[in-house]
């Protein structure tokens, strides 16, 4: 894969980043204005909510990368998670003794439907 970079003006980044295939395609050299990026995946949340649907562009230690705004989970939202996990119903001839994978899966389908 190739290295990101993402086009900086006035110390704010400006639309998305960009491959560094890409940025040579196009100039012949990675100009100043662009600086290296990292691109980090939606995490995967057990207890705790995303405050917003999509990432910011942060810098952090001079590169630039995506930060997702989470917060933990009220006690509430906790209880009614964990309540929705012990209530989830497994395929037939799957036994939930023998199955922590799939409740994992299950927390994390339920997550994403909440989102």
């Amino acid at each position: 894969m190739s290295n990101l970079f993402i086009q900086v003006e006035n110390g704010a980044p400006i639309k998305h980043p960009a491959s560094e295939d890409n940025i040579f395609q196009a100039y012949g050299e990675i100009p100043s204005s662009w600086e290296p990026f990292i691109r980090v995946e939606r995490p995967d949340l057990v207890y705790e909510v995303f405050t917003s649907q999509t990432a910011t562009y942060q810098k952090i230690s001079g590169v630039w990368t995506d930060v997702w705004a989470v917060r933990a989970m009220t006690s509430k939202e906790k209880g009614v998670k964990q309540q929705q996990i012990r209530d989830y119903e497994f395929p037939e001839g799957e036994d939930a003794r023998f199955s922590k994978y799939k409740a994992a899966q299950a927390a994390l389908l339920l997550n994403d439907a909440r989102t």
